[in-house]
């Protein structure tokens, strides 16, 4: 019997296994080398660098760089470019204009976005409804509320502030005197608890009579 059992282990070797067998009802997943991916074997690019390689590069949300001007208000709303600048503009005519344009007209303009190029009016109608306010101290205590009470009375009148901080300099003073005066400023508000300069010094510099 040994020499038969000898013969048949040369003829028939035993099996022998490295793993247990999966429990019944487990998932089976196939074996795979490693840097090959489970859906294509003969990937060999590792799958870190392949989820950066194919995630998808959406582009930024480009802002609106164009100007609705009165031409995309007038194709808009139907009417002349003509009239949609009287009514826009407020020009004496508009009057003339009966209220069911001018709200059609209005109603197009909110709707898309129109602005009014305030440059080019002023240099129309030579107005600016700008006027330079210029405190020596912005720290001191005794400007708070004359700033609030100038601030408030320009603002019913229709007019923007702008406001400067001499910080109590001469050389600063006079540059911001010439950069207000080159902005065609209507009126300008010297608010300063002292004042080193003599006042007939802003009307040269103004080249205004005193």
């Amino acid at each position: 019997m040994s020499a038969n059992n000898s013969r048949n282990s040369r003829r028939h070797p035993p099996e022998f296994t490295t793993e247990a067998p999966p429990p019944s009802g487990a998932p089976v997943f196939p074996h795979r080398r490693r840097g090959v991916g489970l859906q294509n074997p003969e990937n060999t690019q590792p799958f870190c660098d392949r989820l950066i390689a194919e995630e998808p590069t959406a582009e930024p949300p480009r802002l609106k760089t164009s100007v609705v001007t009165i031409r995309d208000v007038a194709k808009a709303s139907g009417f002349s470019s003509t009239t949609v600048s009287i009514v826009l503009n407020n020009a004496p005519l508009a009057r003339y204009i009966p209220p069911v344009t001018k709200k059609k007209i209005e109603t197009a303009a909110k709707k898309l976005g129109y602005r009014p190029n305030l440059f080019a009016r002023s240099l129309r109608s030579k107005r600016s409804h700008t006027v330079g306010v210029m405190v020596f101290d912005m720290t001191d205590p005794y400007c708070t509320l004359i700033l609030r009470g100038i601030e408030n009375s320009l603002f019913q009148a229709g007019f923007l502030p702008i406001l400067t901080d001499v910080h109590n300099e001469r050389v600063r003073f006079e540059r911001y005197l010439e950069m207000l005066l080159d902005r065609r400023m209507e009126g300008l508000i010297v608010l300063a608890n002292w004042l080193f300069l003599d006042i007939n010094l802003i009307a040269d510099l103004a080249f205004l009579p005193p």
